[in-house]
């Protein structure tokens, strides 16, 4: 499951998938985000050039790595400025 998230800066992908995929899996400064249920999840760990294919184009794009479960990849501001303008909009 792919959740394009433009209240979030970083790609995302779950742990499991990047070993699944045999993905390069590089040690990076950890950096903690507080996430939707008020956690905080600690990121430590990124895969720089993951591709991901749609029906008409291939992105290589940087992905951090999450390390609990939840949606397998979340695609942040990172991927959407890669694909052109965008306007990010805030509700209240």
């Amino acid at each position: 499951m792919v959740l394009v998230d433009s209240g979030n800066f970083h790609n995302i992908l779950q742990s499991h998938l990047a070993k699944h995929l045999h993905l390069n899996i590089e040690p990076t400064q950890s950096f903690s985000i507080m996430v939707g249920n008020r956690d905080n999840v600690i990121y430590n760990n990124c895969c720089l050039a993951v591709p991901l294919t749609f029906p008409t184009h291939t992105f290589t794009l940087p992905f951090y790595l999450l390390p609990n479960e939840g949606l397998g990849i979340v695609l942040g501001i990172a991927w959407l400025s890669s694909i052109g303008p965008y306007e990010q909009i805030f509700y209240s």
